[in-house]
């Protein structure tokens, strides 16, 4: 083209070189070349823009990546593929609505559109429409069965309706579909952690970390994990380290002040907390850490349960052991842990509001006296007095018990505390001669409650490392009628009596639940945990008066304690 453009120019000039040679003659006409058209901008189609769109995407810029979906769907209304990708961005930016609508303007476009199904799940659940969530994922596996992403949001809802088998099920599929994937793994540790399968859940954490060490969320995980084993710097480290992965990560900011405020040392915990507040002053705890601030600043030291969302004051020095949602104080672990009553005890557990009516046979509406009753006839409790009263704000009941613990008799409280969607109920007794002295101190507990959203999803969760945990797991079961943690207690090799592997077979729909419930409600450990290497044997009162005697037998595999006999 350049040597073209030279000849045509050569030509020019040595035709206007001969024009000026020859002046008697009129110089030959010329024309004037016309100026070249530019050559049109080419039109780009529809799938062009969506194309475009994905690499944006794909660059981390969001505002055109939009705008080349928007484009693409202005060109083409019924191209899907911009609708779900659309719908993609906005579930991403937290624009739930959005997004749900342009994955449902995608399937409805494409009604065997399975990948869109799968991402509608995910908006759906984030809206709260958790039937809609379900129906769309199971359409999803329907028309695209191997879609990972479509079993990991499935099992993500079936977690939060709590069907565990379902989720961990979905969780596993999704791994085997494409296993480079961290979230299924994260997804499967929080359920493991849930139910105290803390191994696992180490497991399935690092795991996530190793697939995506720049996601943040399994360090703080898995810090959860070590702080409820007792592995304190293990938990701080796993914290400090989200941190430094995504320092405006604020929700691990907050896990290291409540490590140090459910562990006694309030200094650090208040400079977490103030660290907090300076850097979030309108985070998503910071309403809950100024309470918490305030009481420790003022107050003595405060028990917190973050899987149950409770808090309350206790006297300096007590032990307390904590089992997810439940939590027993003492004035000392030997107290704790003593074969029969010698001093106060004091126990609080927060369940779903749902799931202690249906344990109980009473209506969801139903008042505090009324669960309350129920409750004390299920652990055979003598009543003296009870009366409805209001504590920190919620409608409650109180009633004065009597009868016998572990094999002492007893005096004290029952308390049911009924919240909007959760239900506490709190005991306290002691020996005879010591209630009456002891009372004032339990009623400045309970008048120092204070609630907060919980930090996971309430639910019976067992220390596995302790048989005693293992054993209460049953009698809490039985009391809640939540039967979700017994299929897990039985020894996994199998060398289980007819009797501890029935109590593992217990589900809400099983013949010999109503039987179960009556003789392992009003149950109670009596005695400390006899261990012999990979055995134990633990003494209990249960039947339908509590009264009769009998041993449960453990086993211990690789830590962990399973029933075996009875």
């Amino acid at each position: 083209m350049k040597n073209k453009d030279l000849i045509c120019v050569l030509m020019l000039i040595a035709a206007l070189l001969t024009s000026c040679g020859s002046e008697g003659e009129p110089a030959p006409p010329t024309t004037v070349p016309q100026t070249p058209t530019a050559a049109a901008t080419p039109t780009l189609s529809a799938e062009h823009h969506w194309e475009l769109g994905v690499d944006y995407h794909e660059q981390g810029n969001v505002e055109q990546a939009i705008v080349q979906f928007e484009r693409a769907i202005e060109l083409d209304a019924k191209e899907a593929r911009a609708h779900r990708s659309l719908g993609t961005v906005y579930l991403e930016e937290d624009r739930f609505e959005e997004s749900a609508a342009a994955y449902e303007r995608a399937v409805e476009i494409d009604p065997d559109y399975g990948e869109a199904y799968g991402d509608l799940t995910a908006a759906y659940f984030e809206l709260g429409r958790i039937e809609e969530a379900v129906s769309a994922g199971e359409k999803a596996l329907e028309l695209t069965p191997d879609y990972a992403t479509a079993h990991n949001n499935l099992g993500v809802v079936y977690q939060q309706q709590g069907t565990l088998d379902k989720a961990i099920a979905e969780y596993e599929k999704a791994i085997e579909l494409d296993p480079s994937d961290a979230g299924p793994h994260a997804n499967l540790g929080i359920i493991y952690k849930d139910q105290g399968e803390f191994d696992l859940a180490i497991a399935a954490f690092q795991k996530a970390i190793e697939l995506d060490p720049a996601d943040a969320k399994p360090h703080n995980s898995l810090g959860n994990v070590y702080k409820n084993q007792g592995e304190l710097d293990l938990a701080v480290a796993e914290y400090e380290k989200a941190l430094e992965i995504d320092p405006e990560y604020s929700t691990a900011q907050a896990s290291l002040g409540l490590l140090y405020a459910q562990n006694d040392m309030p200094d650090m915990a208040v400079a977490e907390f103030e660290t907090y507040l300076q850097r979030w002053p309108d985070g998503p705890y910071s309403e809950q850490i100024e309470t918490w601030l305030a009481e420790l600043e003022s107050q003595g030291p405060r028990y917190v349960n973050a899987a149950g969302g409770y808090s309350l004051p206790h006297p300096a020095g007590w032990y307390y052991a904590e089992n997810g949602t439940r939590v027993g104080l003492a004035e000392s672990q030997e107290a704790y842990q003593a074969p029969s009553l010698v001093s106060p005890l004091v126990t609080l557990f927060m369940t779903r509001r749902a799931e202690a009516a249906a344990g109980l046979g009473v209506a969801e509406s139903a008042s505090p006296r009324e669960f309350l009753q129920v409750m004390t006839q299920r652990v055979k409790a003598e009543v003296e007095t009870m009366e409805e009263v209001e504590i920190v704000g919620y409608p409650a009941a109180v009633a004065a018990v009597s009868g016998s613990t572990m094999g002492a008799p007893h005096r004290g409280d029952m308390i049911m505390i009924v919240l909007e969607d959760r239900v506490l109920l709190v005991e306290a007794v002691a020996p005879p001669d010591q209630w009456d002295a002891f009372r004032p101190t339990f009623v400045d507990m309970i008048n120092g409650l204070t609630f907060f959203e919980p930090e996971v999803a309430e639910g019976l969760s067992v220390d596995f490392t302790d048989p005693v945990s293992v054993l209460q797991a049953v009698f809490t079961a039985a009391r809640t009628e939540d039967f979700a943690a017994l299929s897990g207690l039985c020894d996994p090799r199998g060398e289980n009596d007819d009797d501890t592997a029935l109590i593992c077979a217990i589900t809400a729909e099983h013949p010999d639940k109503d039987s179960f419930v009556e003789y392992f409600a009003p149950a109670r450990v009596a005695g400390n945990a006899a261990v012999d290497g990979d055995r134990a044997e633990i003494p209990f009162l249960f039947g339908p008066d509590g009264a009769q005697q009998e041993t449960m037998g453990l086993v211990q595999r690789e830590g962990k304690w399973y029933l075996t006999d009875f």
